[in-house]
């Protein structure tokens, strides 16, 4: 999806580990936050060797609105293994119907979804590459001025 925006020399979202460089250790304690210049739905999704993690939005009885420079936070993650490469992924989209089957209420105790990749391993939300063709799909249906996205490469180490 990045490849159909090759144009945008500045995402409209902005991914940040706050006090973090993307090098992080197991064990150690984050947020993630995202941050559009200008209104928009949003997702935030994490892509590791086991699974599609989404982190935000928490809607609860809020909506998944951020208003131009208005930043919002995952709940504290307790970063886990394997060590490696990880993607943290920010959606922004102008049409909340576009993301409108991804609406998940998160709570403390299940701070965010997972997608596996292992159809053995389905989850009620189904698996990885369903929610991926899903979703690049819903986000193909609208025009590219309609969405952006941006990506942060994280390294996980061990302690």
């Amino acid at each position: 999806l990045r490849m159909l925006h090759a144009d945008t020399p500045n995402p409209k979202i902005h991914i940040e580990i706050p006090q973090k460089t993307s090098r992080l250790k197991i064990g150690e304690k984050v947020k993630v936050c995202v941050t559009p210049n200008h209104q928009s739905h949003y997702l935030l999704l994490n892509i590791n060797l086991d699974a599609i993690y989404m982190l935000l939005p928490w809607l609860g009885n809020k909506t998944n609105v951020l208003k131009a420079s208005e930043t919002n936070c995952s709940t504290v993650i307790e970063v886990a293994p394997p060590a490696g490469k990880e993607l943290l992924i920010a959606l922004s989209i102008l049409d909340s119907n576009v993301l409108s089957e991804y609406r998940f209420e998160f709570t403390e105790k299940n701070p965010f979804v997972v997608w596996k990749y292992d159809d053995d391993m389905k989850t009620s939300d189904g698996n990885a590459l369903e929610f991926c063709r899903s979703l690049f799909f819903n986000i193909l249906s609208i025009p590219l001025q309609d969405w952006s996205i941006s990506y942060l490469s994280i390294e996980i180490v061990n302690s």
